[in-house]
């Protein structure tokens, strides 16, 4: 017999460093430029002279996890691992590394639609990334 782990609405984060670099905000990971769904969010930390970014994306995870099995099953020869798991963006927290004492220091986004933009545009880091599941 097996047993399903299953979990609803478990937070994970993902982050994302990015870099002004000749009037364009860029990825520290990869020097690509930020995906424009974020990035005309961060032109407003450009006119306070600010050059660099940390991004934080705050996601939840819902799923289950069924263990493979060496038994059991329609042939009696087990089954493999089975797993399930949609994420969903719920918040995105842009920070200036190094804010002015008389400027903006940070932004949260909120917006479904740009949060589902930016999801598309960082699907694959924010489903490799930790979430915070306990049993």
């Amino acid at each position: 017999m097996y047993k399903k782990h299953t979990w609803k609405d478990i937070p994970g984060e993902a982050g994302v460093d990015a870099f002004l670099h000749n009037k364009q905000w860029l990825d520290v990971q990869n020097d690509q430029p930020i995906p424009d769904a974020l990035a005309k969010f961060l032109d407003l930390f450009t006119a306070y002279g600010i050059d660099s970014l940390t991004i934080t994306l705050h996601f939840t995870s819902s799923g289950y996890n069924v263990p493979m099995s060496m038994h059991g099953g329609p042939d009696g020869i087990g089954w493999p691992e089975e797993i399930g798991d949609e994420r969903t963006l719920r918040k995105v927290t842009i920070k200036a590394d190094n804010p002015p004492l008389d400027g903006i220091s940070r932004q949260t986004i909120y917006d479904r639609k740009t949060l589902d933009e930016i999801q598309d545009d960082y699907r694959d880091l924010v489903d490799k990334s930790y979430i915070y599941y306990d049993e």
